[in-house]
């Protein structure tokens, strides 16, 4: 045996079958964390570590395929969170930027991973799904915005402005989640 943190496994269900795909973060430290979401039959992607920052990293069932696909870490602490695959070949994940957190979207690669909407935010909170669009919110001390996406920049809209203070709740759709959200 040996002592690893959380790494990216490989199993096709049997005991030959099952090994150890990549450690990004050799030795006890944790590699991979958080959701992973299929973007399409052979590529998931996952947010994982290897020392210098957490990242959006890709695997299509390989080592030499188990890459970052992007390295938003033009700030101290990007702290990626993987949402959804869109079913378009785009998943959706909330990352810190320059202006603070913001939803992004990517194919799985370098040049194909881009903010949806500059939004000087502090939180994003993914809603789910409704009606072919994303749900999601940024927010700040000014308030907060409800936002919809077909997870692209040009089909990002903002919704409505929410004032605020704790006038509802805003909870996930999709069921993985039984959190509110104050908004």
């Amino acid at each position: 045996g040996f002592a690893a943190g959380a790494s990216l496994w490989r199993t096709d269900g049997t005991q030959t079958g099952t090994y150890l795909l990549r450690d990004l973060h050799p030795g006890a430290q944790d590699g991979v964390f958080g959701n992973k979401v299929v973007l399409n039959p052979t590529t998931v992607l996952f947010v994982g570590d290897n020392g210098t920052a957490r990242q959006i990293w890709r695997t299509s069932d390989s080592f030499a395929s188990t890459v970052a696909v992007s390295s938003i870490a033009f700030v101290a602490d990007t702290d990626p969170e993987l949402f959804a695959a869109t079913g378009t070949g785009r998943a959706l994940f909330a990352a810190n930027s320059l202006l603070g957190r913001d939803m992004w979207t990517t194919d799985g690669t370098n040049a194909g991973t881009s903010i949806l909407l500059y939004d000087v935010g502090n939180t994003v909170t993914f809603l789910g799904s409704c009606r072919g669009r994303w749900l999601y919110t940024e927010g700040d001390t000014n308030g907060t915005r409800l936002h919809a996406t077909d997870g692209t920049a040009s089909g990002t809209t903002l919704v409505a402005t929410l004032p605020t203070g704790t006038v509802g709740t805003a909870t996930r759709l999709d069921g993985y989640s039984p959190a509110t959200t104050a908004v």
